[in-house]
């Protein structure tokens, strides 16, 4: 990072270094927040400004069944452990909260349909 006075580790990724400008050297009303939607939730007012760390927090903190990318897939355990609501599935790409009865299967905001696995739970 060229920042005067940023004590930031060497990138081995342009798109780590690019992220790392848009995140930590950009002024806090030019980021995105995103809120957590769960209502009693402290992040519902003190919100992320990246999403995947909104994503970690719905799967570590809230325990939904938001899969990790990758060839290391979760095991039967971690499926068990996941709080699942049959009338709702969480787009793993945009994070919207989607009705199956009114939406079904398919996000309507960016169009990603929720994975095979994650059906058979609801």
């Amino acid at each position: 990072c060229l920042e005067p006075f940023c004590n930031a580790s060497p990138f081995k990724r342009k798109a780590d270094l690019l992220r790392h400008y848009l995140h930590r050297h950009r002024d806090a009303n030019q980021k995105t927040p995103f809120h957590c939607d769960w209502k009693r939730c402290q992040r519902s007012k003190e919100p992320f400004y990246r999403l995947d760390h909104c994503r970690e927090h719905y799967r570590d903190y809230h325990q939904e069944d938001l899969s990790r990318r990758g060839p290391n897939k979760e095991n039967s355990e971690w499926w068990k452990s996941r709080k699942v609501d049959i009338t709702w599935w969480r787009c793993p790409k945009c994070l919207s909260r989607i009705a199956i009865d009114s939406k079904g299967f398919q996000c309507a905001k960016c169009k990603t349909t929720c994975e095979p696995e994650r059906r058979k739970l609801r």
